[in-house]
């Protein structure tokens, strides 16, 4: 082999990075996640329902935390788990303007919920353990 040759065939060596984590594609019940970015859980922090979504979308907690959902719109939401095709678990029933529900997450998941009165409004809580 020649040394142009030698040199030619050492540029292509491997290219290392680092690997980026890949978050999940699909929830336990097999709907896509929101798009938003997964917010690190504090003590405190709460979603807020308005202009029918829910802010922060997604949101990732450690098992055994309660989320406070607040309705901090003019109208009435709710968060009810899974979808608008396959409710199941918590609901928080109707919440009046400025309404909180809370709830605890003991094991770890994810839960998809929705507004029964704004099905398109959707978020996902990851729970670690």
């Amino acid at each position: 082999m020649s040394l142009l040759a030698a040199l030619a065939l050492a540029g292509c060596g491997p290219i290392f990075t680092t690997p980026t984590p890949i978050p999940p594609t699909m929830t336990p019940r097999g709907e896509a996640p929101p798009t938003a970015p997964v917010t690190p859980y504090a003590e405190g922090l709460s979603v807020t329902l308005s202009a029918a979504s829910f802010a922060p979308e997604a949101l990732a907690v450690a098992a055994h935390s309660t989320v406070v959902f607040t309705n901090g719109d003019r109208v009435t939401h709710s968060v009810v788990q899974g979808t608008p095709e396959d409710a199941a678990g918590f609901d928080s029933g109707p919440l009046a303007p400025g309404g909180t529900f809370s709830f605890t997450f003991e094991a770890a998941g994810d839960y998809g919920y929705f507004c029964r009165e704004h099905p398109e409004a959707r978020g996902l809580i990851h729970v670690v353990p």
